[in-house]
């Protein structure tokens, strides 16, 4: 687990930290989230409470059904991060021995620089207006946002992304973001 590129954090179902790869030692030492009595905390109580619901959904605590992953958005709106939170059951191989109980994974990428419109348009072979909303999309900015920021109508939006999902083979907007900040750029 300490050689994955990806910041790992094991939480229990109360966010307690229970393992952290080198990544996120690092990441965590920035202050990228903060510590607090040996718990993972957001920066604000919103996220903070999107957090603590998706680590919920991950370990099926305490009475959220099955245990499911999520999406939770840290930081604030073009510089937050996405960060997949995955159910990790006792028995898997990454779990933290000291607990039976169901625990979460917390997975992050480290800083990255996204690709500007032009350099994506090179790279995905769309056009420049669809390269502008594949931009706003891994920005975090909603295709309804894109639509009025660049003038042009919410059904011009939705066509540049159903060109962009037919272009690059993705079949969800998470995957399109996602291979964004997968192509590696500065």
């Amino acid at each position: 687990m300490d050689a994955l590129a990806p910041c790992v954090v094991v939480l229990d179902h109360g966010c307690t930290i229970l393992h952290t790869n080198s990544a996120a030692q690092h990441e965590l030492a920035a202050g990228v989230f903060k510590v607090r009595h040996g718990c993972i905390a957001a920066t604000d109580a919103g996220m903070q409470a999107h957090l603590v619901s998706a680590v919920a959904l991950a370990t099926g605590e305490p009475s959220s059904g099955p245990a499911r992953a999520s999406v939770v958005r840290m930081g604030h709106e073009g510089a937050g991060r996405l960060c997949s939170v995955i159910p990790l059951l006792a028995h898997e191989p990454l779990a933290h021995a000291s607990d039976a109980r169901p625990q979460a994974l917390l997975l992050w990428s480290g800083p990255r620089t996204v690709p500007n419109a032009s350099q994506l348009s090179a790279v995905l072979r769309v056009s420049a207006s669809e390269a502008r909303l594949a931009w706003a999309l891994a920005a975090g900015q909603t295709v309804k946002a894109f639509a009025q920021l660049q003038g042009c109508s919410l059904h011009t939006a939705r066509t540049h992304l159903k060109n962009l999902m037919r272009k690059t083979g993705c079949s969800r907007q998470v995957e399109l973001v996602q291979l964004i900040h997968s192509i590696p750029f500065g």
